[in-house]
């Protein structure tokens, strides 16, 4: 999360500091203040040539699973076309090509969305939400009756009742879908899989619980940052920017999101 310019910069404080608290008790030489100046500037050359081979690293890695992803619900939806012109005739099984070719292209324009939201992110600028009076429990309930048809009935909604409030109905959606999603993806399969609202006057609390592997403590501080992915999930297709851009909108309601994985929860 650091930029050059700020690596550079770190190293001249730290030099800065030194000099000033070896000449607390006498002046530097002209030789110690040279042993000093050159350690640092071949320290800043080190990590700017770090700094250097791992971007190429991570936009290498960024390249290759974006052309990977991208061509999954692509060649989805190629094949679903091939099969309605095999045989046009066929009614019913046209119908199920043009769902799986829609749904596709649903994949695609949301994976679209997710890369240029956490470029806004990224670039300091807010994601572009509509922000309208509707019912938080109404979108959960909806996503989590969309969810179970593809994951044969996992998903169960634990609420009070109506939770009516100034949301972004879309935005809000995204965020239970990213994370009912990746709660499916990551968890042990077949389990169960449970989204909670719980709401006091004040605030509203949401929550998505699996089962599965814990998330090493020194991993969770990295799930929300862009293109970056607990251990665990490495080997798994994905590009490292939907949790990225849940907690953009979670902060765009002035919310906060964190992370709970251990052996009891």
């Amino acid at each position: 999360n650091y930029t050059i310019a700020q690596v550079i910069t770190e190293y001249h404080v730290l030099r800065q500091v030194i000099c000033d608290v070896l000449e607390e008790t006498a002046p530097l030489t002209p030789v110690e203040r040279e042993i000093i100046i050159c350690s640092l500037e071949q320290a800043v050359n080190d990590a700017a040539s770090q700094f250097s081979d791992t971007l190429w690293d991570i936009q290498e890695q960024f390249t290759h699973t974006l052309a990977h992803d991208l061509r999954n619900p692509i060649s989805a939806a190629k094949t679903s076309a091939q099969m309605i012109l095999r045989k046009p005739e066929d009614v019913d099984r046209c119908i199920k090509s043009a769902n799986r070719i829609s749904v596709s292209m649903d994949r695609l324009d949301s994976m679209i969305h997710d890369l240029l939201d956490a470029n806004r992110i990224k670039a300091g600028q807010g994601i572009p939400l509509r922000f309208l009076e509707c019912d938080l429990d109404l979108i959960a309930l909806d996503v989590v009756e969309e969810l179970n048809f593809n994951h044969e009935g996992r998903f169960s909604l634990v609420s009070s009742g109506p939770c009516i409030g100034i949301w972004s109905a879309t935005g809000i959606r995204r965020v239970l879908e990213n994370l009912a999603t990746n709660a499916a993806k990551y968890g042990d399969p077949h389990t169960p899989i449970t989204l909670t609202i719980e709401q006091t006057i004040e605030r509203v609390s949401v929550k998505v619980h699996n089962q599965g592997k814990p998330i090493p403590k020194e991993e969770q501080a990295v799930l929300f940052k862009q293109f970056r992915r607990a251990r665990s999930a490495e080997n798994q297709a994905g590009w490292g920017l939907g949790l990225t851009v849940v907690k953009g909108i979670t902060e765009a309601h002035h919310g906060i999101i964190e992370v709970s994985s251990d052996e009891n929860t």
